[in-house]
């Protein structure tokens, strides 16, 4: 019997983060915050969800901000996301 088992990244959830300024070219506005979930997957079906990929970026000066880099206020807004 063969079992076709692994991860799998799901849906892509994208919010622009209004009331927050860019850390690094302080421009307002201009920050949108990813979640991206994982799932272990059996036979393509998800059967347990891993912890999310999570980031922000700025549309102005393309940096991307994830893991230690994201501030209080970045945290609390990709937590309110999930």
């Amino acid at each position: 019997m063969i079992l076709f088992f692994g991860t799998r990244t799901g849906k892509e959830k994208q919010m622009a983060l209004q009331g927050l300024s860019c850390p690094f070219c302080h421009c307002k506005g201009t920050l949108k915050a990813s979640v991206i979930p994982h799932y272990v997957h059996l036979f393509w079906l998800p059967v347990y969800r891993l912890q999310p990929f999570k980031q922000v970026s700025c549309s102005h000066c393309k940096k991307v901000y994830a893991g230690q880099e994201l501030n209080p206020e970045m945290n609390q807004a990709l937590a309110e996301m999930e």
